[in-house]
């Protein structure tokens, strides 16, 4: 479509047009008009540039003689430029008024799993509040510096920080306590329980599963300690992970009933720990071709705007 044949370390200059009428034009800049035309191909399709909103389908593959390899589809949807405040004046925000709590912060890490159960927990009731990213790694770790520890002992992100209405500032860790603190401080707003007992537990039943059988069991912390233990033989960190990520998301695999969420169709808390815990799966090579239904849930999810602000790579402290 560009017409040229652009190499590594070629130098472009797009601001001058190749002919005078648009059979002579060559780059895709041109071709387009500064994105203003779409561009016909003779199989039908057309090319464009990519705006905020539009959604993406990419298809690849490799063949050779006897052999074709591919990943099948890859849907999406393009976000603007992963600026989380911006991102999240795009959503309909309606904040629910609840004078009893406010001033909400959320101190994270853009990767961590349990901070992005809050943020999408956050961003569907509608509450607003400020991300202040603790890097995990960097100077060994912000989160045991003595200003983070003030407001976990524990050393542990995620932490809620508000005021309620005296001024007094508070602090929440573990993020199914958070959650179940804005169920309660927020019942106007969007619940993540269903009203049904059963329905409620099997909710729960999932979120504890990804909670405390597949979470806590991936954790660095926890391979470290295990490697320090003496364990007989060199631990592979990704098979010891691997191992206990496909063996819990195996069993939420049974355990989903909706098409477009894990329980029933309506988002809840067991959507909220799980399309975080996919994404770390894939960092350790599980075999997600088993769970057909939590792939499904997830591609559901995804186009959510209180998924899509919340996704690791949208944070401002992403490392990608």
């Amino acid at each position: 479509v560009t017409g040229c044949n652009m190499q590594p370390g070629d130098l472009l200059g797009s601001g001058t047009i190749s002919g005078q009428d648009e059979t002579s034009y060559g780059s895709m800049l041109e071709l387009c008009w500064k994105g203003t035309k779409e561009i016909p191909l003779s199989d039908g399709s057309i090319r464009k540039f990519l705006k905020d909103g539009d959604k993406v389908t990419m298809r690849g593959y490799c063949q050779g003689d006897g052999f074709r390899v591919g990943f099948g589809e890859c849907d999406g949807v393009v976000l603007s430029a992963c600026a989380h405040d911006a991102i999240k004046n795009a959503l309909p925000y309606e904040p629910a008024v609840v004078p009893a709590y406010h001033s909400f912060k959320l101190h994270g890490y853009w990767r961590s799993t349990c901070s992005w159960r809050v943020r999408i927990a956050l961003n569907h009731k509608k509450i607003p509040f400020t991300y202040h990213p603790v890097h995990l790694v960097k100077d060994g770790g912000e989160q045991h510096k003595p200003e983070f520890v003030q407001k976990n002992a524990l050393e542990q992100v995620p932490v809620l920080e508000f005021q309620d209405t005296t001024g007094a500032t508070h602090f929440l860790s573990q993020s199914l306590a958070i959650i179940d603190f804005l169920e309660e401080a927020f019942p106007a707003a969007p619940s993540l329980l269903p009203s049904d007992p059963l329905q409620r537990a099997r909710v729960r039943q999932i979120a504890e599963i990804i909670n405390s059988g597949v979470q806590p069991l991936q954790n660095l912390g926890n391979i470290q300690m295990v490697k320090s233990a003496g364990a007989e033989g060199e631990l592979d960190n990704q098979a010891y992970a691997k191992h206990w990520v496909d063996r819990g998301l195996n069993a939420v695999e049974q355990l989903v009933t909706g098409d477009s969420c894990c329980v029933g169709n309506t988002i809840s808390l067991a959507d909220v720990c799980l399309i975080p815990q996919l994404y770390g799966a894939r960092r350790f090579k599980a075999d997600l071709a088993a769970c057909p239904k939590l792939v499904k849930v997830e591609n559901a999810c995804k186009g959510l705007p209180a998924f899509a602000v919340a996704h690791a790579d949208c944070q401002v402290d992403a490392q990608l």
